[in-house]
């Protein structure tokens, strides 16, 4: 493929149109060729177009484009249905272990999923917070340093997504959600109906207890690898809770905005049992925020079922 100035100039358009109603756009309410989800991919086409040998960045949104078009046929050859996709380059920091295996044996990086119409209804809208509003240089810093590929939670059917009251048993155990020197990392939520809260909207799962030497960012000397399967297990945990103190805090407000996503145990309000856990998005090192989806069949407080 020819690359020209053209080519690049209309890469976040091209971007923006193709990830309408994608999981990760809808689910992080992104709009625009400015928008969160457009400059995640563009940052990771540029990784992958400079670290891959004879490839662009024009290249890298090309694939992104037919990764959208194929037939679904096609699509499926033995990748999760809907999986949007880039071609591995080992350069660029990512690994066999994050890929996943078409019947060729050719790895590929799931970078989000076609959202179906079905889903885009059920998926729980919770924008990134701008963790520096004040300092745009520190939020390129930490963009810079951020694992910037979504960690989608595949059951053994194929599909994306478990229920966050389980069970998890579906999940690959051999797949690795991430590989790194922190013993915890931070879980954050911004609820439709729930202005954010740096210290209420924010969760933390501890990847395991250690007793060697941390440092003050909770990094340890001998680094940690955990499973798929076990992150499902603690980012649902972290859901479970923050739901249960928004549900107390919550008690004897009436709704203002948003009432289906009222969290509760009336009809209509938001129980766990009600909710899918799809993945997880790094917004910096240490923190991601979950992608959560209403079960199929929830009825919305109006009687109407999505």
């Amino acid at each position: 493929m020819s690359t020209s100035s053209d080519d690049l100039a209309t890469g976040p358009g091209l971007i923006e149109a193709l990830h309408r109603d994608s999981v990760v756009c809808v689910a992080t309410k992104s709009k625009g060729e400015k928008s969160y989800l457009v400059q995640r991919q563009m940052r990771l086409g540029r990784r992958h177009a400079s670290s891959s040998s004879g490839s662009t960045e024009a290249q890298c949104i090309f694939d992104l484009y037919h990764s959208y078009m194929r037939s679904p046929i096609e699509h499926s050859q033995g990748l999760p249905v809907n999986a949007i996709t880039i071609p591995l380059c080992s350069t660029t920091g990512f690994t066999v272990d994050d890929a996943y295996l078409n019947d060729n044996g050719v790895p590929f990086l799931i970078v989000d999923f076609v959202c179906t119409n079905e889903q885009v209804v059920r998926i729980i809208p919770m924008p990134p917070p701008d963790l520096y509003p004040n300092a745009p240089s520190r939020r390129e810093s930490l963009l810079e340093s951020t694992d910037l590929l979504p960690r989608f939670f595949v059951d053994a059917d194929g599909t994306v997504g478990v229920p966050v009251d389980g069970p998890f048993d579906g999940i690959d155990p051999n797949r690795i959600f991430s590989s790194t020197q922190r013993t915890s990392l931070k879980i954050l939520f911004h609820w439709p109906n729930i202005p954010w809260d740096k210290k209420s909207s924010t969760g933390q799962i501890q990847y395991r207890t250690t007793t060697g030497a941390t440092g003050a960012n909770g990094e340890t000397s001998g680094g940690i690898t955990i499973s798929m399967r076990r992150a499902a297990l603690l980012i649902a945990g972290a859901v479970a809770n923050f739901m249960r103190r928004a549900e107390e805090s919550l008690q004897g407000q009436t709704d203002t905005a948003y009432p289906p996503w009222r969290i509760g145990t009336q009809p209509g309000q938001i129980r766990t049992s009600d909710v899918i856990l799809m993945g997880a998005l790094f917004v910096s090192p240490g923190a991601a925020m979950p992608i959560l989806r209403l079960r199929d069949g929830f009825t919305i407080l109006w009687g109407d079922e999505i």
